[in-house]
């Protein structure tokens, strides 16, 4: 598959999801306004880059991404949850960049353990460590783009830095999808199990 094709499948049945009632069970606390704002400014600005320095692009679309991860932290009054958000950010992104240089020096590892595979361990690691889609944003986004910049200093002097190509948003929405999914599996199961002491006189009531 094509870099790009898998971002734009999640993207779109994530949208729909969205529009057909799971938001709620989804995204709680966000707007339906900026979720469809959020989709369309990433979506029009991945078609420019923004020339940081000589050497350095930025996608609009990573930027779009950066000020939207950016707002939470910002208005977000508890620091200590602030500096969990960033030390797991900063985890994930080392093992994302890890995980790149062990394919570049031998491929042969992803046999053993494929490259999506690898991914969806990442985010599930976001979903237990963070469980607030605002801040689940902050954390893959925060991760990906410190991965990317540090993959490209790497590079030879010469060639440019790219930041938000197409590999980007495949890693972001595979993270952000497990991520949430997780998430919300977990809040699932936690309900049921605190509702489970009060099953009994349930269960006594009904057979009255």
């Amino acid at each position: 598959m094509n870099a790009g094709y898998l971002s734009l499948l999640l993207s779109s049945s994530a949208l729909i999801l969205l529009a057909s009632g799971w938001k709620e069970v989804l995204l709680p606390g966000i707007s339906h306004r900026a979720v469809l704002l959020f989709f369309i400014a990433v979506f029009t600005a991945t078609w420019f880059w923004i020339p940081l320095t000589p050497g350095v692009k930025l996608n609009g679309g990573a930027l779009v991404l950066l000020l939207a991860s950016i707002r939470p932290m910002y208005r977000q009054k508890d620091k200590l949850l602030v500096l969990q958000c960033l030390s797991v950010a900063l985890l994930v992104g080392s093992i994302y960049l890890f995980m790149n240089r062990l394919d570049d020096v031998s491929p042969v590892l992803t046999i053993y353990m494929p490259r999506w595979e690898q991914i969806l361990i990442l985010g599930s690691i976001v979903g237990i460590t963070v469980r607030k889609p605002g801040e689940q944003v902050t954390v893959i986004t925060f991760a990906l783009l410190f991965a990317a910049s540090a993959h490209g200093w790497g590079l030879p002097g010469n060639e440019t830095i790219y930041m938000g190509k197409p590999e980007f948003y495949d890693a972001w929405w595979v993270l952000i999808v497990s991520a949430r999914v997780l998430s919300v599996t977990t809040e699932g199961v936690e309900k049921w199990f605190k509702r489970l002491p009060a099953l009994p006189g349930r269960w006594k009531g009904w057979k009255k």
